[in-house]
């Protein structure tokens, strides 16, 4: 089997997204053992057991339905906590956030106890410091409080809350805090030290930017997404290019990059990619460790690997194995539509924009008799930015649609304009962010910094008025006739390529018989 590892990561992904529709952990359990029946019958058959791709189906099923059944079975036990008070005991993991419309904070607590009984996963803290007796130093990273507490149930029973708030592992809330008391831990975890450094970012930057700029910049290296402005990721939403507010592989590769130049010289091959191994583990801890930058930084840690000891990565089974980890640690991350998002993203770059714009560049150059390496390159550039603006929508179109309702028809316009800025946006982010935080930001630096982001608002929100271009999807039959559409158009291109491809090697063979 040439790609094991991608057989066995979008094995997982498709079958897990299957079972959280299902929901059902009996039958989920029955489809675990018919499914490692199935591989120990397929090793069995000598042509199934040579390919070996029936038996990593097989047994990639049974692992992701298992996985499945554990997870499920450990959140229905949280739920159905839900209605009832009692004493609880967890351990904070992130800083309040206030709700300006229900004047709440909400926090989120790894769970230790309710009422002397261990249970796992995460749980939502909803509370008033103006009703209750209740101070925000408390709520530090780290520490674990015990209160009285009445549960209640996330999401409210809308499924796809309820799957966000999974995809977070937090699976039930509390309010009502009463008799809070604190102990605090001697060591911080380091969960801790990457918040404390997303809040000097941030701060740092709104000292020297406006705060729509800063809260922007601190988008584009964090993915803090809390001091963005809604109008400004609204519009960013609307033309289909809020991906750039996600930290992945677009950042994450122009950020090595950066600091791939200031290593050029370093002559050791295997201490460079240890470097920036380090630098991109850093990368995915500034950013929290979400799934797309995991997804991205697992992929580039594999590249640096293969690199290293001389071979070539296999972008699909580095992709696959992304899955693999992302999806292991928290089944429910499946519904993730940052991770989806993401992962079709780069899917529709390795599967079609790369092959198909490579053919399109040689064939139109050779018709259009490009003879300048300087002129085919920006030729090919053109090109792929095309294509890839196309083919990520139509790969992304059923999320949208799904997780948001609609989607809109300006994204390939949009992404296309915004392809060249984007690298700019980053690195002018990355630099912000670290000149900013050492008090190093001259006044004339800024002022360029603040027009050019300034002027990628201005034309998010020029293209955003174009109101048109957004297609409302309000039913399930919608969403699965856009699905049923892209993947007719994926499935055109592909044997478009196939037939280019078989057409080429024809006339290559005949030539050579000529000869």
């Amino acid at each position: 089997m040439k790609r094991p590892l991608c057989t066995v990561g979008f094995t997982f992904l498709l079958w897990l997204t299957v079972l959280t529709y299902i929901g059902n952990i009996t039958f989920t359990l029955i489809l675990a053992l018919i499914a490692y029946c199935a591989f120990a019958l397929s090793l069995l058959i000598k042509k199934s057991r040579r390919s070996l791709f029936v038996p990593a189906v097989c047994l990639s099923v049974c692992i992701s339905s298992l996985l499945f059944f554990f997870s499920q079975s450990n959140f229905l036990k949280v739920r159905d906590l839900a209605g009832s008070e009692g004493q609880i005991v967890a351990a904070v993991k992130s800083e309040p956030e206030y709700n300006i419309a229900y004047h709440r904070y909400y926090c989120k607590a790894e769970i230790i106890s309710i009422d002397g009984r261990k249970y796992s996963g995460n749980m939502r803290l909803s509370f008033s410091t103006e009703y209750e007796d209740i101070s925000l130093d408390d709520f530090v990273i780290g520490n674990v409080i015990a209160f009285d507490g009445r549960l209640y149930e996330v999401g409210s029973g809308v499924k796809d809350i309820v799957d966000y708030f999974k995809s977070e592992k937090i699976y039930i809330g509390a309010n009502s805090i009463e008799n809070l008391t604190v102990t605090r831990q001697g060591t911080k975890p380091v969960s801790y030290l990457g918040n404390r450094l997303r809040n000097k970012i941030s701060t740092s930057l709104k000292e020297h930017f406006s705060s729509d700029t800063a809260g922007l910049l601190t988008a584009l290296v964090t993915g803090d997404k809390d001091s963005l402005s809604d109008s400004i990721y609204n519009d960013f939403r609307f033309i289909g290019i809020a991906h750039l507010m996600a930290v992945s592989g677009m950042h994450l590769t122009i950020l090595a990059m950066g600091a791939g130049l200031i290593l050029k010289r370093l002559k050791n091959k295997k201490a460079k990619n240890s470097l920036l191994s380090l630098f991109t583990a850093f990368i995915m801890f500034l950013a929290n460790f979400s799934p797309s930058v995991v997804r991205a930084g697992t992929m580039y840690l594999m590249r640096l690997r293969a690199d290293s000891t001389g071979k070539k990565a296999d972008s699909l089974n580095s992709l696959g194995f992304a899955l693999i980890i992302i999806l292991t640690l928290n089944p429910f991350a499946c519904k993730s539509v940052g991770l989806l998002l993401s992962v079709l993203s780069t899917l529709s770059i390795i599967t079609v924009s790369l092959p198909l714009s490579e053919a399109l560049s040689t064939r139109s150059g050779d018709v259009l008799k490009i003879k300048s390496n300087r002129l085919f390159s920006m030729h090919k550039a053109i090109i792929f930015s095309l294509i890839t603006s196309v083919s990520v929508m139509v790969f992304t179109v059923p999320v949208l649609a799904d997780a948001f309702g609609s989607f809109s028809l300006m994204s390939p316009i949009a992404n296309l304009i915004f392809l060249p800025l984007s690298p700019i946006l980053i690195t002018i982010a990355a630099i912000s962010a670290l000149m900013c935080s050492v008090s190093f930001m001259p006044g004339f630096i800024a002022d360029i910094i603040e027009g050019f982001t300034r002027l990628c608002v201005s034309v998010a929100d020029y293209l955003s008025q174009f109101e048109g271009f957004m297609v409302y999807v309000e039913s399930e039959a919608g969403v699965l006739i856009c699905f049923i559409a892209c993947v007719a158009i994926v499935g055109v291109g592909c044997l478009a390529r196939w037939i280019y491809v078989k057409r080429r090697y024809r006339k290559v063979k005949n030539k050579a018989v000529t000869n």
